[in-house]
């Protein structure tokens, strides 16, 4: 048997899966499980209310100093946040298992886009060191693409949204990047440099960057156990400063920050719930 006919067969068998995996992504439509969809929609909609009780307690603790209206304000936030958190904790091991769901998707999809270096000119610099000017380019490699689309079609389902269904802005990100996933086989010629995205590689990338903003304060709140124990400590804080006015604010009450966009995005690696094991204690 001929070796270099062997490599051809196992080419063309590949490029073959390849055509049929896109065409599929084009013609169906491909997401999360219905139960992951349902999950992921109660954690982000969870996420944003903390977002938003955060966001009010960072603004009335931003001078250390709280009006008695704030003090009732704070106090009445920190008890939402604990309803709220404690739901959350109550299905943490599910909240996880979808999450890192979804980063796998996410990760499939930062990888089909490479970008790369390449050098467009070399000028001499002092004592006559190369000095070369580098430029950024955007290339589809045929097999990443490929090992992307395998993983995507065996850990997504194939299934009709209803009209009707709530779903996540995750995974309404999801279902527009499974399409454009599939546009790029025919659109994209694999393994060459373009130094411009094209249409369908800006929709990938843009997509990229809306699936990132949307999972990290999701995974931040889920790695950080839900901030459980600074928001009772907050608590905690907050009715001490109650019978000690001379108490600082920033010493009682350490919990500013915690449920915020603004502070850039961390590493998005998985979930792990090794370490510790979550309390699902009564109290708040």
């Amino acid at each position: 048997m001929n070796p270099s006919n062997d490599i051809s067969e196992n080419f063309k068998e590949k490029r073959q899966r390849k055509e049929e995996i896109a065409k599929s992504f084009l013609e169906e439509t491909y997401s999360i499980s219905k139960s992951d969809s349902a999950i992921i929609k109660t954690v982000e909609d969870a996420v944003l209310e903390c977002l938003n009780y955060g966001w009010e307690i960072d603004s009335m603790l931003e001078d250390d100093k709280i009006s008695p209206y704030e003090f009732d304000q704070i106090s009445s936030h920190l008890e939402k946040l604990g309803t709220v958190t404690k739901k959350l904790e109550e299905n943490d091991e599910d909240n996880y298992k979808a999450v890192n769901k979804i980063l796998m998707i996410y990760d499939c999809l930062r990888e089909i886009i490479s970008e790369v270096q390449y050098t467009v000119d070399v000028k001499l610099g002092l004592g006559n060191m190369p000095l070369p000017k580098n430029e950024k380019g955007y290339v589809v490699e045929e097999e990443t693409y490929l090992s992307n689309l395998e993983y995507l079609i065996e850990n997504l389902e194939q299934r009709k949204i209803d009209s009707e269904e709530q779903i996540s802005k995750l995974e309404r990100e999801i279902l527009k990047a499974i399409k454009t996933i599939g546009m790029i086989d025919k659109e994209i010629t694999m393994n060459v440099l373009y130094i411009r995205p094209t249409f369908y590689m800006k929709e990938i990338i843009d997509s990229v960057e809306v699936l990132r903003a949307a999972i990290e304060p999701i995974h931040t709140l889920i790695k950080g156990y839900y901030f459980r124990e600074e928001i009772k400590s907050a608590k905690i804080g907050i009715s001490l400063m109650s019978e000690d006015k001379s108490l600082n604010v920033g010493d009682a009450i350490k919990i500013r920050g915690l449920f915020s966009r603004v502070k850039g995005l961390g590493s998005l690696e998985k979930l792990s719930r090794t370490l510790k094991t979550v309390d699902n204690e009564n109290s708040d």
